[in-house]
């Protein structure tokens, strides 16, 4: 009974009890207003702002357009593989022809010879070949025969 009062209650003052109270609308759409205006902010130095075309001497340009900073770090990486001395001979030998490979004229800058790059790499180890014991060479062939 006290739910079926409490229903009608609600369905009768439904506006009223679901709005949001006056002073709250207020603040949002002042809030809204203001945000909606465009907000212009005068940089008050110039000189920070971003030009996105400037005319340069033909000097400028050519010291540019030289990637000496990239080039000088790919020298640096490659230095870096050669001193490294916790890697392996074959991850460094790996990483060298991977590097020979994406950049060929540095490579071929630091290593002209194939001698210079030897000097820097020890050789690689090869595993000894394990070779089958002479004695059991005959009791193979003796034992083809049989049938176990």
């Amino acid at each position: 009974m006290v739910v079926l009062q409490l229903v009608s209650f609600m369905l009768d003052f439904y506006a009223e009890i679901l709005s949001p109270p006056e002073n709250i609308k207020s603040q949002v759409s002042d809030r809204l207003k203001v945000l909606q205006n465009p907000q212009v902010v005068y940089s008050p130095r110039p000189d920070r702002a971003v030009r996105f075309c400037e005319q340069v001497s033909r000097d400028e340009f050519e010291n540019q357009r030289l990637p000496t900073g990239q080039m000088s770090a790919l020298e640096e990486l490659l230095e870096n593989i050669i001193r490294t001395e916790n890697m392996a001979d074959k991850e460094k030998r790996r990483r060298l022809k991977q590097f020979q490979r994406t950049y060929p004229a540095i490579y071929t800058q630091r290593f002209p010879t194939p001698e210079s790059e030897e000097a820097v790499l020890p050789p690689l180890k090869t595993k000894p070949k394990i070779k089958q014991p002479f004695a059991l060479k005959p009791l193979q062939q003796t034992f083809k025969g049989l049938r176990l």
